[in-house]
């Protein structure tokens, strides 16, 4: 059986790490209500993280249809820092099959302290990753 997942930093089609989404099916893009923040590990690497809030902007995202098998290769990606919880969709791209349709998809958010983290406004990774 499989999963729906929004997917809104490095795991986006055009994200560093879009390529472990190829065996997933690609269903339009979403967004979910939240807060993104950067995390810098390295130098010039990277990466998001999401906390849900009701009340905050849209986060952009992709969502994919994913078998079993990936997202177990999903969840051990994203790894200790992470969470993987059911959210409502809040806005989903037209042109989805009828059926296609979710309500709440898996989301990974962030389960450490965002206090040293640069929030990101606009919502969307893709964009806000190429700010110094």
């Amino acid at each position: 059986m499989t999963e729906r997942v929004l997917v809104y930093g490095t795991l986006r089609r055009d994200g560093s790490n879009g390529h472990r989404m190829k065996s997933s099916r690609f269903l339009g893009e979403a967004s979910v209500r939240g807060r993104l923040y950067r995390v810098d590990c390295y130098r010039e690497f990277a990466y998001p993280a999401f906390v849900p809030d009701g009340d905050a902007t849209e986060v952009r995202g992709e969502l994919f249809e994913v078998p079993p098998e990936v997202l177990a290769e999903l969840d051990e990606f994203e790894g200790d820092e992470y969470d993987r919880i059911l959210l409502p969709l809040v806005q989903i791209s037209e042109g989805l099959p009828i059926d296609s349709h979710p309500t709440e998809a898996w989301v990974w958010t962030w389960k450490g302290s965002v206090q040293e983290l640069t929030p990101l406004p606009g919502g969307d990774w893709l964009q806000a990753s190429e700010l110094p």
